[in-house]
């Protein structure tokens, strides 16, 4: 077999991607750059795999040319772009100029029909702080179909929702990365495969949401696709993480998820309270008043026969009156993304109002029959 030498680009994204390959052919090489791997192949013909791509589980490195074609540069096409290949054979001695080995085409290459390799896409980070269903959300993005070569990290407990976001960077490999928040179920049409070019990675992307208690769809609780190393050094005392992370935001028209917040009173109260101070104190740059306020009276007054619907409103009327009275103090604002803060707030709040519950199981009618069977019966 011929010497199998991976490109590297000396960081953790590669060390990766190096070690996955290494997993199914363990004879595998690095090398720093293309003339590196020609120097040191001790093979008069030798595989060179370029970076930030998954080689095809199927893609066989025994091919062998015919003699009369061993002067000849062979490559292998990528899924995603037949044109830039990823995966050559190469002569050991064959002069090779920069502008090719930048350009990825040769002199003398015969076109392969085999695809060799597959896009690497972002990676994609959950991110957990004891959520109830956090475990099944986070089987169900594994499974899900739109995630295809995407490297999959999870970060668990980190206190403070800029510090978790820091964290996410912290544990990403490519130069965007996908977010995704625990209580998101993605939809099943959504896909984890938009590739930007250059020029929008300084670009912080929001898709749409719904909200499953009042039936909003916008960028809360939506993934969002973030600049790592922007996100790395985002500033921790803002009072809306993902605005602040860059001047560029870009709001995407379609629904990536559902947010299930609505899984128990705590979970409720806190999303809808952190929204409705940021709906309501005008945080958000870029955010029309009369579409914030339009969302805050949706908080405020539909839902309530939802799951945990009646905290949801009280979660909204609580930041409501706490983002108007505090809205030209910073320091007090940036409180909500402290969920201890918030969990003190909660149990405050529905001690001196508590919420009653008047949602019924719409998953269940005949339960719900006898419920109202049985309140006819007591009238």
């Amino acid at each position: 077999m011929y010497d199998i030498i991976f490109i590297s680009r000396n960081n953790k994204s590669s060390e990766l991607d190096f070690n996955r390959l290494k997993q199914s052919w363990p004879f595998a090489k690095t090398a720093k750059s293309f003339r590196d791997a020609q120097k040191n192949s001790t093979t008069k013909l030798f595989w060179a795999i370029w970076p930030d791509v998954v080689v095809d589980i199927n893609f066989n490195f025994d091919y062998r040319p015919p003699v009369h074609e061993e002067k000849y540069v062979h490559i292998w096409p990528n899924s995603a772009d037949r044109n830039l290949p990823s995966v050559g054979l190469f002569p050991k001695d064959k002069a090779v100029t920069d502008k090719e080995i930048e350009n990825r085409f040769f002199s003398g290459m015969i076109k392969m029909n085999t695809i060799a390799s597959h896009t690497k896409y972002y990676d994609i980070v959950f991110i957990a702080y004891n959520e109830e269903y956090a475990d099944e959300n986070y089987e169900k993005l594994i499974r899900h179909a739109g995630v295809q070569h995407n490297d999959i990290h999870r970060v668990d407990g980190v206190k403070g929702i800029h510090q978790a976001h820091i964290a996410a960077a912290e544990v990403a490999t490519t130069n965007m990365f996908w977010v995704v928040d625990a209580d998101a179920v993605i939809d099943p049409q959504f896909r984890f495969n938009s590739m930007l070019s250059e020029k929008e990675n300084d670009i912080v992307h929001v898709w749409r949401s719904q909200n499953p208690v009042n039936g909003l769809e916008y960028g809360n609780g939506g993934v969002k696709l973030l600049p790592r190393e922007m996100t790395l050094h985002l500033d921790v005392n803002s009072t809306d993480m993902t605005t602040s992370i860059s001047s560029k935001f870009k709001v995407m028209p379609t629904v990536s998820n559902i947010t299930k917040f609505n899984t128990s009173p705590f979970n409720t109260w806190r999303s809808a309270f952190r929204e409705c101070v940021k709906l309501s104190s005008g945080v958000i740059p870029g955010d029309e008043l009369s579409e914030s306020q339009l969302r805050l009276n949706t908080w405020l007054y539909q839902g309530g026969n939802k799951e945990f619907g009646e905290y949801a409103k009280g979660g909204a009327s609580a930041g409501q009156w706490y983002g108007t009275t505090y809205k030209d103090d910073p320091e007090a604002l940036s409180k909500i993304n402290d969920y201890e803060w918030l969990e003190i707030q909660f149990n405050e709040h529905v001690e001196m109002f508590p919420p009653i519950e008047t949602f019924k199981d719409l998953e269940d009618p005949e339960k719900n029959e006898n419920e109202n069977e049985n309140e006819n019966s007591e009238n």
